[in-house]
């Protein structure tokens, strides 16, 4: 259709073409012969004529085209309801889905007490999760849009994804099979979050599964950091504290060059095995994670190790980069000392990702952090995924009187929002 209405306006340009071009022979005779006008004097003319004449010819071609333009986006929007309306029609006479739905609401309403997936009415559950699967690749690729399907579906797409038992007997465990409901959770959590609209179930939040980004087209990676990184991401980390790094290098091109001078020895607290990195698609640093854990050592003195006359950075050492073994209380504690992204990139969930990094590698330690008592963003996301408020204290400031108040918080081990392994029976089901 669309390859017609090229050929169409083609044709209608080429006559319009040819039209105008007679006139301005005929014109121009006329000129010449009836009104004696000189050649050079009729030539402006006809170029002027020219030039308007194609002005209006191109303008009545754009209005055709505008015209057919909203023609075919009235006929998609009858046909997208119409879809609607017929997949809707599909859902509510078959008894097996509808069943399905009432087993979710009674299960949401208990809270998750009691279990409903069973071996007898499984298949059910998956035909309901295919069902929502078969609209993924609607939405993703703009045939359906959110706006016109959110009131209809997103109840029944929520109710699913976001229950427990769903999402631990069936999407978590068995993820590669429903790459469709990842994404269109990605998207369609987006636009409720973005209009302001309620998700259904959202303690039990699809995305808060610690490999959720592994099943979504995200524009950003976690990977271990390497030597080559250290630079830049002595630069993110520098932002992360308004107190702490500013006494310790001055500014971001001094932290460049010091920073990773510590974060190159063994036993550091700032070791580069102990940071995972955010990147784009580029491969550029846009964030990182540096924690450690009992390993580190309790022996080094990091004055000595900048060999810096400065009074803020040997103040530093002293009273904070000196005494950071002592946050980790035992060999199975983690603590996370810094996470930063890069300005240009928050908003994003890059901290997020960079979080989830580190409980994914350590779901069986005991996970520690300080955080700004008023810093209320960062204090939601680690509540959020666990962690508790175990005490407040003062954090590090060069001036004694401005040192700030700052929560102790903790997560303790937990294989929450892990997948799990499979066992060998189910594996050969699965072949």
């Amino acid at each position: 259709m669309l390859k017609n209405k090229r050929v169409q306006v083609s044709i209608s340009i080429t006559i319009m073409a040819a039209l105008i071009a007679i006139c301005i022979v005929i014109l121009r005779l006329l000129l010449i012969e009836c009104f004696h006008m000189s050649e050079i004097a009729a030539t402006t003319v006809m170029t002027i004529g020219q030039v308007v004449a194609g002005s209006i010819g191109a303008i009545m071609i754009i209005i055709q085209l505008s015209r057919e333009s909203d023609a075919q986006e009235s006929q998609a929007s009858i046909q997208e309801a119409q879809f609607i309306l017929q997949y809707n029609q599909a859902f509510i006479q078959d008894s097996n889905m509808t069943y399905v739905e009432q087993l979710l609401e009674t299960s949401m309403k208990n809270h998750y007490e009691s279990e409903i997936i069973t071996d007898e009415n499984r298949q059910y559950f998956i035909n309901y999760l295919v069902y929502l699967e078969g609209i993924a690749p609607l939405v993703l690729n703009n045939i359906l849009r959110l706006e016109h399907i959110d009131d209809l579906m997103a109840y029944r797409f929520f109710l699913a994804v976001n229950n427990r038992e769903v999402q631990e007997k069936e999407l978590m465990y068995f993820p590669d099979f429903y790459k469709g409901c990842f994404k269109l959770y990605a998207v369609w959590k987006n636009y409720r979050d973005s209009h302001g609209y309620e998700i259904l179930q959202e303690k039990q939040s699809l995305d808060l599964w610690l490999q959720y980004e592994n099943y979504i087209d995200s524009a950003y990676k976690i990977r271990k950091a390497n030597v080559d990184d250290l630079r830049d991401i002595a630069e993110i980390l520098y932002g992360t504290d308004p107190y702490i790094y500013p006494s310790a290098f001055g500014d971001a091109n001094t932290a460049r060059k010091r920073f990773p001078m510590i974060m190159r020895i063994d036993g550091s607290a700032f070791n580069f095995s102990n940071i995972n990195a955010a990147v784009d698609a580029k491969g550029r640093i846009i964030g990182a994670i540096c924690y450690y854990d009992g390993t580190v050592s309790r022996d080094i003195d990091y004055s000595t190790v900048f060999d810096s006359n400065s009074e803020t950075l040997q103040h530093v050492c002293k009273h904070y980069f000196n005494h950071l073994a002592e946050y980790v209380d035992s060999p199975d504690t983690v603590y996370i000392v810094a996470i930063s992204v890069s300005e240009a990139y928050r908003g994003k969930k890059i901290g997020t990702m960079l979080l989830k990094s580190v409980l994914l590698e350590h779901s069986k330690e005991k996970i520690k952090l300080d955080v700004l008592c008023d810093n209320e963003k960062a204090i939601n996301l680690y509540d959020k995924y666990g962690f508790q408020k175990i005490g407040r204290n003062k954090g590090y400031a060069y001036i004694s009187e401005k040192r700030p108040d700052c929560f102790t918080m903790v997560r303790q081990p937990t294989e929450r929002w892990i997948r799990k392994k499979f066992s060998e029976e189910e594996t050969n089901a699965v072949i």
